[in-house]
């Protein structure tokens, strides 16, 4: 089961939403370049492999609790999130791909603490993110190169 784009370019939804997510498999784009929606998230992520750029361009600004223990690709997942500026605790132990997760996020300035052992490729991954001034502890040891 997919929600892929489910509220994309969706620009004057900002209701509170009620969704059985429980056997979602991809939440890819799920809020991309969603313009309003600003409410508190309550899904069940427990099946989900895929988030890429599901907040890319979104207006979402709310505390996040995913469980991302099956997710393998968080590409793009901030990306051009301009107001996001939430703590995050992501499991990132599986993650292969963090290219491009909080470029161009603009507002975004959380300490992180990412299990990137996993990771093979973080391109980009705070390109143009102007307010991040955190320390990163990161494992690159399997990164390839581009």
């Amino acid at each position: 089961t997919a929600m892929f784009s489910m509220f994309t370019d969706a620009a004057a939804s900002n209701q509170a939403l009620a969704l059985d997510t429980g056997r979602v498999t991809s939440m890819s784009r799920m809020f991309s370049n969603d313009d309003a929606f600003n409410q508190q998230l309550d899904l069940d992520t427990s099946s989900v492999p895929n988030m890429q750029t599901m907040f890319s361009a979104a207006a979402f600004n709310q505390q996040l609790d995913l469980d991302t223990s099956l997710v393998t690709s968080m590409f793009g997942m901030f990306s051009s999130a301009a107001a996001f500026n939430q703590q995050l605790d992501l499991d990132t132990s599986l993650v292969n791909t963090m290219s491009y997760m909080f470029s161009n996020a603009a507002a975004f300035n959380q300490q992180l603490d990412l299990d990137t052992s996993s990771v093979t490729m973080m391109y980009a991954m705070f390109y143009n993110a102007a307010a991040f001034n955190q320390q990163l502890h990161l494992d690159t040891s399997r990164l390839t190169p581009n």
